[in-house]
């Protein structure tokens, strides 16, 4: 079937495929389909069609290993196959040709093996339409005296400032014609520069370098999350409110940038015999001062847990980040607009896998893993505006290019034993691990390992230093114009990962910076002279005025129902309170959003985070089925327009002199021929000759969600309505 159905196949990268992908496609064009060992089967002939560079092939941890390009290419040789070797560089200039052919020649030799492949010398066809001055090879030392992250940082500066002068004085480099065609003149911009480094440990501080100079910067392949404080801090905070009983975590948010107590402060709060727990009354004794921050903490951290406890996981942390004022302290940072958004973008990743959380402590647990994550890109909360230069670690840069590429970043190259080896070369894949502990802060001892392990070893040896080798020669053939290499010196070679270039370094220009440029940190401003006084005073000054209120946030549906007055008192019967109300919200948008999924576990989840009891699992879904069997909700599903729990916002002026901003949320909407119909649910446990006072009481609600929805969309309203769920009745109301 799938041999009808594909009958060529192209694989472009081939050199990144992996054994199962390659397994695939030698069953997809196999002439023999009984074949089962897919390493003996024969292509039908045109049908496959590979295009990949074995000097490129870098992925061996995650099993794209040399071994399989060389086991496909010998299944193509053996049955007829043409291979045909590409020699063209279409990137490079001739001037960079001229350096990576003798370097690689060395590096890879002249005949290809298991480990690696044959050095191919490469023909520059590149054609230039316009001649630049950024051209070529070019070094830049790293002083021997200065440690890891030293260096960094001194490269970081060197880099950062190299590329604002060549923006700065209209620095000029080769373009195509198709670069020219593209509206690209021979003057660089941001987006012309391209950083790798080995690693990514250190990728922050060269965008740190950048952003001084205000140069916006891209990072890929760096870990977003980490390098974000604010993270950090509600994570603390959560961990406080969720285990009220652990002295550790209450005494972190008191003692962190949130609060500000010093140790005397909590000295003072447990000679007066106080607890570490917000849950615990502050003692007697303490002064005024103190006892007020004390109860204000606490106070918060118990709003906080009834937040944890009565809304949704992702809809609480939310609330409590807004509260403490983090996505504004984000903001506030040199790089705010990228801050902001990697701290955006973990809670758009909570909120995504939200439905996986069965308590809190799940959802502090998902945010310590994501704070731990390997690789996370950056996001910037703002469009980017104009051209960026990107900045990657080298697995990142494969199938990149720019006219300008730094080799940055002199350490991270350590010497490591191998941990276990795979041996892919014969029908059966076998694999050979060895088990070790950690010993000192560089060293791991044997505890248990294969026979003949020291030939394993360095069989594995071997392939990770052929595979160096091939990173390197990815690394130095991403420039199309100049490539700039950061060099080690002294004993600091040892641990940099461009040292294999070294021998071929004699003779190429250093980068040229002008001394003149002085320090590239912005110009601090001075500190005023006053009194010790007068400062404090303009400290506190300071803190009252950003204390006022700048705004107003109001609940539309509250504001609105203040023409109603009190809500009259129905006959309760049972518990139908706010977390049953927001349950059975959160159920039937999935119900509608989500027809075909698992229902009973999502309300089994729902009843649990809601505390509402397993046992009222049966009741959520047939209220829910009530509602999605009613006439109201078959018409909504008739509708080509349809939108759940549709969240709005508008400014107003309000009653005092600052802005109002009325919020609320729809809980659902459609549109029909006459019009849009909204609908809201009312899950009150009312009885039926409750219903007309009912009516009266929310219609206020109904008529500003109407003229909301007006003001906001242009569409009129031609229906609204209430439904009660404990009725199971829809009452339509006139807009």
């Amino acid at each position: 079937y799938f041999q009808r159905r594909f009958t060529h196949l192209l694989v472009d990268e081939f050199q990144d495929t992996d054994p199962v992908q390659a397994e695939i496609l030698a069953y997809l064009t196999s002439s023999n389909h009984d074949e089962q060992n897919w390493q003996r089967c024969v292509p039908n002939g045109g049908s496959l069609f590979l295009v990949g560079d074995p000097k490129q092939s870098i992925y061996r941890f995650r099993r794209a290993d040399i071994v399989t390009y060389t086991q496909v290419k010998g299944i193509i040789e053996r049955t007829g196959g043409e291979v045909l070797t590409l020699s063209r560089n279409f990137r490079s200039n001739s001037e960079l040709l001229t350096w990576v052919n003798p370097v690689f020649g060395t590096l890879f030799g002249n005949s290809e093996s298991k480990y690696s492949p044959a050095a191919v010398e490469m023909h520059c066809g590149r054609t230039e339409a316009a001649i630049g001055e950024m051209s070529g090879v070019h070094i830049s030392r790293i002083p021997a005296d200065l440690d890891q992250e030293g260096a960094a940082v001194y490269d970081a500066n060197v880099i950062a400032r190299y590329i604002h002068n060549s923006i700065a004085e209209k620095k000029t480099v080769s373009r195509t014609e198709g670069e020219m065609k593209q509206g690209r003149g021979p003057c660089v911009e941001a987006g012309d520069f391209l950083i790798v480094a080995r690693n990514k440990r250190y990728l922050r501080v060269y965008a740190e370098a950048l952003d001084r100079l205000q140069i916006k910067a891209e990072v890929s392949g760096g870990n977003a999350f980490q390098n974000i404080e604010e993270l950090k801090i509600v994570l603390d905070c959560l961990q406080a409110v969720d285990d009220a009983n652990n002295p550790i975590y209450y005494v972190s948010v008191l003692r962190g940038p949130l609060f500000g107590f010093s140790d005397s402060d909590l000295y003072e709060l447990k000679r007066m015999g106080g607890r570490f727990s917000y849950t615990v009354p502050v003692p007697d004794g303490l002064s005024d001062d103190l006892s007020g921050r004390f109860d204000h903490v606490n106070s918060r951290l118990l709003q906080y847990r009834l937040w944890l406890r009565g809304m949704p996981f992702t809809a609480a942390f939310k609330s409590i980040a807004s509260d403490l004022g983090l996505l504004a302290r984000c903001c506030s940072h040199e790089d705010g607009s990228i801050v902001a958004g990697g701290f955006l973008k973990a809670v758009e990743w909570m909120r995504a896998e939200s439905w996986n959380f069965d308590s809190a402590t799940d959802m502090i647990t998902y945010l310590e893993n994501m704070l731990a994550e390997s690789e996370t890109d950056g996001c910037n909360v703002m469009p980017q505006r104009g051209s960026s230069v990107r900045i990657m670690n080298l697995h990142k840069v494969k199938g990149l290019e720019a006219p300008v590429v730094f080799l940055a970043n002199t350490s991270g190259a350590y010497s490591r034993e191998p941990s276990f080896h795979v041996d892919r070369s014969d029908d059966v894949v076998r694999g050979y691990l060895a088990i070790t502990k950690k010993k000192g802060p560089y060293q791991r001892q044997s505890i248990a390992k294969p026979s003949n392990w020291t030939g394993f070893k360095d069989e594995e040896s071997k392939f990770e230093e052929a595979e160096e080798k091939r990173l390197l020669y990815v690394a130095c053939t991403r420039a199309a114009c100049q490539l700039v290499l950061s060099v080690a010196s002294g004993s600091r070679e040892n641990y940099s990962p461009w040292t294999r270039l070294h021998d071929h370094i004699a003779g190429l220009p250093e980068l040229q910076i002008p001394v003149s440029d002085g320090p590239i940190n912005r110009q601090q401003p001075s500190p005023p002279e006053m009194s010790l006084a007068a400062a404090t005073q303009q400290i506190d000054d300071g803190w009252t005025a950003v204390r006022q209120p700048t705004y107003e946030v109001v609940a539309a549906k509250s504001a609105a129902m203040k023409e109603s007055g009190d809500r009259p008192s129905w006959r309760v019967i049972g518990d139908y309170g706010h977390q049953w109300g927001s349950a059975i919200h959160a159920l039937l948008e999935i119900r509608m959003n989500r027809p075909a999924a698992q229902f009973e576990r999502i309300a089994s989840q729902l009843a649990a985070q809601y505390d509402l009891g397993l046992a009222r699992v049966a009741e959520m879904l047939a209220t829910v089925d009530s509602v999605a069997n009613s006439d109201i909700w078959s018409r909504a599903r008739k509708s080509n327009n349809i939108y759940t729990e549709i969240p709005f916002e508008t400014a107003s002026p309000g009653p005092i002199p600052i802005p109002k901003i009325t919020r609320g949320v729809i809980d659902l909407c459609f549109e029909e021929p006459a019009g849009w119909v909204i609908v809201d649910y009312k899950t009150d446990a009312i009885q039926l000759d409750d219903l007309p006072n009912a009516l009266i009481h929310y219609r206020p609600q109904l008529a500003a969600y109407a003229e909301f929805w007006q003001d906001l969309t242009g569409h009129s309203i031609a229906e609204m309505g209430l439904f009660f769920t404990k009725l199971q009745s829809y009452s339509p109301l006139e807009p």
